[in-house]
């Protein structure tokens, strides 16, 4: 929401952002654009702020941008795609506010700042699986270092601190995956260039999802737990299956049951067998799902995985047979001549907050993890030893890379209804576990996400000028972070110093993958 009163300067008629890259659109010969969207400058920005002289935020909106190919209207509500400006709070106005309100309550002055912004296209940000954001992703952040390039011409490059609220419950939980090599890469260059980068993510709010199950099993012994898919789902649900690096004991074999079933449905060998192949389940003729293995690469540990990836169609299909709804059973058995410790993650299923609800969370059940009244066994904070649900490893697979200069902000929550000042009062109940690659433990520092029990979010900018919305969860969490170090760029090498240095021994305590680390303000 570029026209809001929160994200323009004192006098109201100049936007703060220097640029915005709206990636819906796709114009790439066109001056003031780039190959997957239209550039709006601060030139642009500030005629639209100046038509508000005799017109609504939402009449503006509505006004189309010449964008050399096709119109393009940030409001059209003749278009089937989802139109963020017609609800009363926007994600990324939201993250963006809590930002600016962060770097001006540490004094920094708007002069002195230079914003860039980059909105995602509207498919991609519905793309829960994440099979769609790296490109996206990467040509955002790259774009962005170019934008901070530009400003030094031939003097020394300001630091440049990135907030990217979002993240994926699934994937490698030690930064090996290719999205996070490369961005590690990205921003390792910059900083080994002079150029000081950091990169601000979210911690995650996945800790009650039971997304998470992990089971160590001696050769030939198996365990078997439930992946339930929820009635009413429109959309694909994801359940991923890794062996832990080490060497010569990653093989393992996957048995699928449907539900209400007593024959499996699938038995698949993890071997190396299935790389590039695909297993299709089928019914009444009709794919409802499919299993395969990707291709892994060495972890920081120095040893292989093996990567399996169930695939089910949305239970509630209008156009094709849908999966069935229950539980579907998993058993895993190990084939390898040693123990084997495997890790299975529920990717995230849900629709994003501001997004319409047309996903519902799978998840997983396991008759060890619950009582017999159906509550989960809870000790300290954490499953019972041995069980096969766990909270461990719930965290954004982005807190998981392994540059020290991209931190990952937990939630945490108040001690009263107050926001400033306030004291925290422990991790949010939602805020995700580590540990992070390398044995770290939790966040690198946490910020106010919810007020109090009682008062969950914090009230930061709705969609249009003058309106307050509530949000919660880490991913308002880290644009604090980000606008603190925007205004206090000399503390960037302390904090990543400490988050490199954070580790612990194998088996660290639960509550300290989720223990605060308090922020300077």
């Amino acid at each position: 929401a570029f026209l809001n009163r929160d994200l323009r300067d004192a006098s109201g008629n100049t936007s703060l952002f220097r640029e915005l890259w709206i990636q819906e659109v796709s114009n790439p010969n066109v001056a003031k654009t780039v190959t997957d969207g239209a550039r709006l400058d601060q030139a642009v920005l500030n005629a639209r702020i100046a038509r508000l002289s005799d017109k609504s935020e939402r009449e503006v909106y509505a006004e189309p941008f010449d964008t050399g190919t096709r119109m393009y209207c940030a409001l059209d509500m003749s278009s089937e795609r989802h139109q963020p400006l017609a609800y009363p709070v926007s994600h990324g106005t939201f993250v963006t506010a809590t930002a600016l309100d962060r770097y001006e309550r540490e004094g920094g002055a708007h002069a002195d700042l230079a914003l860039f912004g980059v909105a995602l296209p509207t498919s991609v940000t519905q793309d829960t699986s994440g099979s769609s954001l790296g490109s996206y992703l990467l040509s955002a952040l790259r774009q962005t270092m170019l934008w901070a390039d530009d400003m030094a011409h031939c003097g020394t490059a300001p630091p440049l601190v990135i907030n990217f609220s979002y993240g994926f419950a699934a994937g490698p939980k030690d930064g090996t995956d290719a999205l996070n090599r490369v961005i590690q890469k990205m921003i390792d260059g910059r900083n080994a260039a002079g150029r000081e980068t950091v990169l601000v993510v979210p911690m995650g709010n996945s800790f009650y999802d039971r997304g998470v199950a992990t089971i160590t099993l001696d050769p030939g012994e198996e365990r078997a737990f439930d992946w339930v898919l929820p009635p009413d789902d429109r959309t694909p649900s994801f359940l991923e299956i890794l062996s832990e690096a080490t060497a010569g004991s990653e093989d393992f074999e996957l048995v699928l049951t449907a539900p209400y079933g007593d024959a499996p449905v699938e038995r698949v060998a993890l071997n190396g067998d299935l790389l590039g192949k695909a297993r299709v389940l089928l019914k009444e003729d009709q794919m409802v799902g499919m299993i395969s293995e990707w291709p892994m690469e060495a972890t920081h540990k120095g040893a292989g995985q093996r990567r399996a990836v169930i695939a089910m169609a949305p239970t509630r299909s209008d156009n094709a047979r849908g999966a069935d709804a229950g539980r579907w059973g998993i058993r895993l058995v190990n084939t390898s001549k040693a123990p084997v410790t495997l890790h299975a993650t529920v990717q995230r299923d849900d629709a994003p907050g501001t997004y319409p609800v047309i996903g519902r969370q799978s998840y997983l059940a396991a008759a060890d993890s619950y009582d017999t009244e159906g509550n989960l066994v809870l000790v300290d904070a954490t499953f019972t030893a041995g069980a096969t649900l766990t909270h461990r490893r719930t965290n954004s697979i982005f807190a998981n890379n392994q540059s020290t200069h991209v931190l990952a902000i937990g939630a945490a929550m108040g001690e009263s209804g107050a926001q400033e000042p306030y004291a925290l009062f422990g991790p949010s109940p939602y805020a995700s576990a580590g540990p992070r690659w390398g044995l770290r433990l939790g966040p690198t520092r946490s910020a106010l996400a919810d007020r109090s029990r009682a008062f969950p979010g914090i009230y930061r900018a709705g969609t249009y000028s003058g309106a307050h919305q509530a949000l919660s969860g880490s991913s308002v969490a880290a644009p604090q972070m980000a606008g603190y170090l925007a205004s206090h760029p000399e503390r960037i090498a302390t904090i990543t110093a400490a988050d490199a240095s954070d580790k612990t021994s194998d088996a660290p305590a639960l509550p300290d993958l989720r223990r605060l680390r308090f922020t300077p303000w």
